[in-house]
């Protein structure tokens, strides 16, 4: 068991989760190009905890619309990425609704839910975007490889 007294604030701070957002505004959710980088592992290697995603307007394409969130490794293009998610987000469900995703939601497969330093977390969709507005989406994150509180 670890001394109390040894106990430094750093040890506490890289336990706490963050978390980052983008919104793509109003129908320029419709736009394939206007999806892209949300979060990039800059000092720390990171682990990705969760994944928040809301729309305003459902797509009315025939086809299936979807949003992934992909982890994109340094020097690779974003639609080589490797998907984080169990499943992704269909963008022709109920507007307005938040869907998180987390734990058995996000992707099984070893290391894909942590990013190197260099590595990045971007979105990336498929079908047809017609209708599709106001995308909100949020990547909750932690240092990886150092506990919780618990």
């Amino acid at each position: 068991m670890q001394d109390l007294t040894t106990i430094q604030f750093e040890d506490i701070q890289n336990k706490d989760s963050y978390i980052q957002c983008i919104t793509i505004p109003g129908t320029s959710a419709a736009t394939s190009t206007n999806y892209g980088y949300v979060l990039t592992a800059r000092q720390v290697a990171l682990e990705i905890i969760g994944v928040l995603e809301k729309h305003e307007t459902a797509g009315s394409d025939g086809g299936a619309v979807t949003l992934d969130v992909v982890k994109v490794p340094n020097g690779t293009a974003i639609s080589a990425g490797t998907t984080v998610l169990a499943s992704t987000f269909n963008l022709k469900s109920t507007a307005n609704t938040y869907v998180y995703k987390q734990g058995r939601d996000l992707s099984t497969a070893s290391d894909i839910r942590y990013l190197q330093i260099g590595e990045s977390v971007a979105l990336k969709t498929s079908g047809t975007l017609t209708a599709v507005a106001g995308v909100h989406v949020c990547i909750y994150y932690r240092p990886a490889h150092n506990g919780t509180y618990r």
